[in-house]
């Protein structure tokens, strides 16, 4: 349709007004001409895509991680056990107190890292929780991967 039939119909609306302050036509905005340019030659010379994380998504991966390399103890399953019989709020006191206390007396800090990580995957919410499961299963598709890849 052509942008004058369009203007015409448009002032023979009843409803529609023509503000004052209106630009008589349209304006072509020739200013972005080099940028755009600039943005086409940008995109051709990085043609490769690369696994963008979002940060939500790179601590979830981080936590996964920290999560799949604690080793089974006795003492972990025994506490595993106890929190999942506890409530978040509780979960939540006992994460910010270990922050606590290790920020006073950091002596171990992959130690707190580990301890904090467990706590947070125990209530996670929703997102966090997607971006978990996510993450676990990148990690488990790498294993997989890394398994094949190596000669038995």
């Amino acid at each position: 349709m052509n942008w004058k039939r369009e203007a015409a119909l448009i002032e023979q609306s009843h409803n529609v007004e023509r503000l004052p302050t209106a630009a008589p036509r349209q304006v072509k905005n020739n200013q972005c001409k080099a940028q755009r340019q600039a943005r086409i030659a940008l995109k051709e010379r990085h043609a490769s895509r690369f696994n963008y994380r979002l940060p939500s998504q790179r601590e979830a991966l981080k936590k996964a991680s920290i999560i799949r390399s604690l080793n089974p103890t006795p003492e972990l399953l025994i506490v595993e056990e106890f929190l999942n019989q506890q409530g978040r709020d509780v979960i939540a006191k006992m994460r910010d107190g270990i922050v606590i206390k290790q920020l006073e007396n950091p002596n171990n800090p992959v130690a707190l890292e580990q301890a904090v990580a467990f706590l947070s995957v125990k209530i996670p919410t929703f997102g966090e929780r997607v971006h978990l499961n996510r993450a676990f299963a990148e990690l488990e598709a790498e294993d997989s991967s890394n398994r094949q890849e190596r000669p038995a």
